[in-house]
């Protein structure tokens, strides 16, 4: 079972590398990662991540898809983040890839999929991610602020209106 998420991941990215290539212009801009043991959301800049794939491809070092690579190997994608500043639940993305090749799709155009407004959006968006670089030819981590709003237009924000009483 772990063998055949681990590859659904991996054909997964391959399948994000190879629409990349064919629109300049990609909505998603990057790929979360979710550390359950560290409690830690790792987020890898799609375009950068590609450039690194593109790398080890090649046969030449690759920190970046290689530090992601040992991530998704034990955790999976988590979600994507795309440029209209939501969060895309992956495994119901990956439900919706599935669904479309079972019934004879011969594309399935993420960067669409992500932007739609029936895009399935995390229920709740991450306060915090670890933003993954490489600087020389090592990993840098770094803590940054997202939110945390509710993702979604569920209209229950209990840190934003309360009920206290009705009379």
């Amino acid at each position: 079972m772990k063998k055949s998420k681990i590859g659904a991941a991996i054909a997964a990215f391959s399948i994000c590398v190879g629409l990349s290539s064919m629109n300049t212009f990609a909505k998603v801009n990057s790929i979360l990662v979710n550390d359950t043991t560290s409690q830690k959301i790792y987020e890898y800049n799609y375009t950068d991540l590609s450039d690194s794939f593109e790398q080890s491809m090649l046969g030449h070092p690759a920190v970046l898809y290689n530090d992601y690579s040992s991530k998704i190997g034990k955790f999976g994608i988590y979600a994507f983040y795309d440029d209209t500043n939501k969060y895309v639940d992956f495994a119901k993305t990956q439900d919706a890839f599935e669904q479309a090749m079972l019934h004879g799709e011969t594309s399935f155009n993420i960067d669409s999929f992500t932007e739609s407004s029936s895009a399935p959006l995390l229920t709740t968006n991450p306060t915090t991610v670890t933003d993954v670089t490489v600087q020389g030819s090592s990993v840098q981590y770094v803590d940054k602020t997202v939110g945390g709003s509710t993702g979604g237009d569920t209209g229950n924000n209990s840190d934003d209106f309360q009920v206290i009483s009705i009379e």
